[in-house]
């Protein structure tokens, strides 16, 4: 499933395609990739909703059929985060938002390439799993960083609440010579 989601990756980059979208998707889903083979059979819809004809029926429905069995594979972490400005990343990648404005916040972990965590718009907010081990990390400049694994089966739903120690104080030492000594 892996080369052939890198040999589909390759032909999208060259010639996007709905049913190259749709082969993408289902390599994701074949890995247990649940939250990236969401998003590829939407695209492939809203592709095909732009150009009608490019992916045959049968595809379409398969891909409704695969993104509702995905819903109900998905796990649901409910968190709360103090202080709300914290950073988070979810098995070294940043989240992505998953609602549209003016809807409750919905994040999803898996889809964003691999960095370090980003700040994210509330203190509290649901995100989107593949079900299986997950590491947390949340930190924010003067305070303790929080690592936490977690392992949620498919269709679990979670609550965590966490928060962020501050460190007792922050101590600066410059100087413009090479050569000082500093005593404390």
């Amino acid at each position: 499933w892996a080369e052939a989601l890198d040999a589909f990756t390759q032909s999208a980059a060259l010639r996007p395609h709905a049913v190259t979208t749709y082969n993408i998707g289902a390599c994701h889903r074949a890995m247990g990739r649940y939250t990236r083979a969401r998003v590829s059979f939407r695209t492939a819809l809203a592709r095909e909703a732009e150009r009608p004809g490019e992916l045959p029926a049968t595809l379409a429905a398969d891909c409704q059929r695969y993104l509702d069995e995905i819903d109900g594979l998905l796990a649901h972490l409910a968190l709360k985060i103090e202080p709300p400005d914290a950073l988070l990343a979810i098995d070294g990648a940043p989240l992505e938002r998953e609602s549209a404005r003016g809807e409750p916040l919905r994040m999803v972990a898996g889809v964003a390439a691999a960095g370090r965590g980003a700040k994210l718009p509330a203190a509290s907010f649901v995100v989107d799993l593949d079900p299986g081990a997950h590491v947390l990390l949340i930190s924010r400049k003067g305070y303790k960083d929080i690592a936490i694994n977690r392992t949620l089966g498919a269709g679990d739903s979670a609550k965590l609440a966490l928060a962020l120690d501050r460190l007792p104080a922050t101590l600066y030492v410059s100087s413009n010579t090479d050569t000082a000594v500093i005593e404390l």
